[in-house]
């Protein structure tokens, strides 16, 4: 049920990838006391709170991903599926904020060397910006203009958009003969948009996911990105973001990302419910809760669907990042089969987290109502978590099922 520190992925590194590996885990595990503090500070607010950005930052974990051009570690998945799952036994919406920034950068890798030098700076010295995001196309209308894009548009679920310099904003660009419109990515400084205060939610309260308006905004050329150049390897970026995560498969594989919040933080449940049960006795018979079958069935059941979501996730994670080193491609280069499989799996697995903090929250009983506890906002959380577009599973399974039959996946990106 604990995280562990010894490092779990079949994929080969470097001895300086292997070091930033342990000591970022080591991190990671130093951070979870802190963050528990300031766990219901970010539920007041609504956001992370100041000090939790910086001293996430300062651990070096929103770099994860980060090209090494600018200070980044550019590791493989695993490393940061681990940190994400760990993170959120203490505070799932730092673990989903952390999650989505350090997968901006990643995703900043493949945008054209310009773009990246006015984000962090021709040396890396701004290598500390945030980047939001929010991929919803249809949100963002956008016209070309000469030297670049007119963007107009109201954008929703910008998580973690209070500490970030910069957003990457979704739009669609009319062809203008009459053909279907382009998708295209835009990068936005924070004074080129407004933050309106509408994340007033159940769960991952402290994400700060709010929405945001832009209205006629000129955007350069070289500060725009097509998003089929996203699913391919023709994105500019690549010709200098050359480490393999640049090629990681986004639309099959980054669900997992997602995944590791929701499974750490239905482990964290799952710890503190089985350290308070040790200890607990029945108000109605004084025996000790410890000793009830019912409570020891939970545990079990609950531990199992999290370990079952573990090794699903890391089979997958594993499998892409291997692909992507044996055969020099990627991204979405994988076949149909094999992506409609893995998003299959993702969803599957967060609804194995889902049944493990439902066992928890029921077991608890009156007690893990209470506030004071982390219980109740583990499981607020993780069913906010799942309702993310990538992990439903009535949208998912019968993708995979159609495929299975030999008929299109519906999904978009694979």
């Amino acid at each position: 049920m604990s995280a562990t520190r010894k490092i779990m992925t079949a994929v080969p590194m470097t001895a300086t990838e292997t070091a930033d590996y342990a000591a970022l885990l080591e991190r990671a595990h130093a951070l979870l006391p802190f963050l528990r503090e300031h766990a219901p500070q970010a539920e007041k607010l609504r956001q992370l709170p100041a000090e939790v950005v910086k001293a996430v930052a300062d651990a070096g974990l929103f770099r994860i991903l980060q090209p090494r051009h600018v200070g980044g570690y550019a590791l493989p998945a695993m490393i940061f599926y681990d940190v994400c799952s760990i993170l959120a036994r203490a505070c799932a919406s730092t673990a989903w904020v952390v999650a989505n920034l350090s997968s901006h950068h990643l995703l900043m890798g493949l945008w054209p060397e310009a773009a990246q030098h006015e984000v962090w700076g021709p040396k890396g010295e701004s290598g500390d910006a945030l980047i939001a995001a929010s991929y919803v196309f249809p949100a963002g209308r956008a016209e070309r203009v000469p030297g670049g894009y007119k963007l107009s548009g109201r954008w929703p679920f910008c998580s973690g958009v209070h500490p970030s310099r910069w957003n990457m904003l979704g739009g669609m660009v009319p062809s203008g003969d009459g053909g279907e419109p382009e998708k295209r990515l835009f990068l936005l400084r924070d004074d080129q948009y407004q933050v309106l205060d509408t994340w007033h939610v159940t769960g991952l309260k402290g994400t700060g996911s709010a929405d945001l308006t832009a209205k006629d905004v000129f955007v350069p050329e070289h500060m725009t990105l097509s998003d089929a150049d996203t699913h391919n390897l023709r994105a500019p970026g690549l010709a200098v973001c050359k480490a393999p995560i640049f090629r990681f498969p986004i639309a099959a594989a980054a669900p997992y990302i997602l995944v590791a919040v929701l499974h750490g933080a239905a482990n964290g449940a799952l710890e503190e419910f089985v350290a308070g049960t040790k200890k607990r006795v029945a108000r109605s018979t004084g025996g000790k809760m410890a000793d009830f079958t019912a409570v020891q069935s939970k545990i079990a059941e609950a531990g199992a669907c999290l370990d079952a979501a573990d090794l699903l996730s890391r089979k997958h994670l594993d499998a892409t990042m291997l692909h992507i080193i044996d055969t020099d491609d990627a991204l979405e280069k994988m076949p149909t089969e094999e992506a409609v499989k893995a998003r299959r799996d993702a969803a599957f697995a967060a609804q194995l987290c889902v049944r493990a903090v439902d066992l928890v929250f029921a077991a608890g009983g009156g007690a893990a109502l209470y506030e004071t506890g982390s219980i109740e906002r583990a499981w607020r959380d993780v069913h906010a978590g799942v309702a993310q577009i990538t992990l439903q599973w009535d949208i998912v399974g019968p993708a995979s099922g159609r495929v299975e039959l030999g008929l299109p996946s519906g999904l978009a990106g694979v």
